[in-house]
C-alpha cells in the first residue's frame, strides 16, 4: 500500500482513502447558474436540431416514411 507521506501528489482525501479510512472525496461546486442555463439551452437546440427531423420525416411523409 502506498505511503501517503511518500507521495506528496496525493490529496488528503485520496490519501485517507488508501490508508482504509471511508470518506468519501468531495467535489467543489463550480457550476454556475448561466452555465446550467447554456447547457440546458444547447441540449434543447440539439434534440431540436439533431433528433427531431427524423421523428418529422419518418412520421410525415419524407424519403425515409413508413
Amino acid at each position: 500500500m502506498p505511503n501517503p507521506q511518500e507521495n506528496p501528489n496525493l490529496s488528503a482525501t485520496a490519501a485517507s482513502n488508501i490508508t482504509g479510512e471511508s470518506q468519501p472525496e468531495r467535489m467543489a461546486k463550480t457550476l454556475k447558474p448561466h452555465w446550467v442555463f447554456a447547457i440546458a439551452l444547447g441540449s434543447a437546440v440539439g434534440w431540436g436540431a439533431f433528433i427531431l427531423p427524423t421523428d418529422w420525416l419518418s412520421t410525415g411523409g419524407g424519403p425515409w416514411a413508413r
